[in-house]
């Protein structure tokens, strides 16, 4: 479907999909390939490369230190704006010039143990804002 929709110039800034995607092996390479900035779910055990080493996205994120969380809503919901802590962290390979790859994780306000991962393809320079799921 995308591949018809890409191919047929439909616009889209971004692709965003749950974890059935995310952790699909064919579409972010495709997405990619293709320019197609992407925001999918992944699961907390999801396996990413920082540096020279992988870990999983739940070790990740535990590493990221208190004053590089920043407060964004998620979009309004029934009661008004959703707000949550998010965080992104760079991730390690190579990237067409001018995009890049992050692990981006959001924390929930009234329990912060409760977390959703993300990987994100995106133009560099994106701001935070413009590359949380809504």
């Amino acid at each position: 479907m995308l591949r018809r929709a890409f191919a047929g110039g439909a616009p889209a800034a971004w692709v965003v999909g749950n974890t059935v995607y995310g952790t699909d092996p064919g579409l972010r390479p495709w997405l990619e390939a293709e320019r197609g900035g992407y925001v999918l779910t992944v699961p907390k055990s999801h396996r990413v490369w920082l540096g020279g080493r992988q870990a999983s996205a739940q070790t990740v994120v535990a590493r990221v230190p208190a004053d590089a969380w920043a407060r964004l809503s998620a979009g309004d919901g029934s009661q008004g704006p959703r707000w949550y802590d998010w965080a992104w962290i760079p991730l390690a390979g190579e990237c067409p010039p001018g995009w890049g790859r992050w692990l981006l994780a959001r924390r929930s306000l009234s329990d912060p143990r409760a977390l959703a991962y993300y990987r994100v393809f995106a133009p560099v320079g994106a701001p935070l804002a413009a590359c949380r799921p809504e």
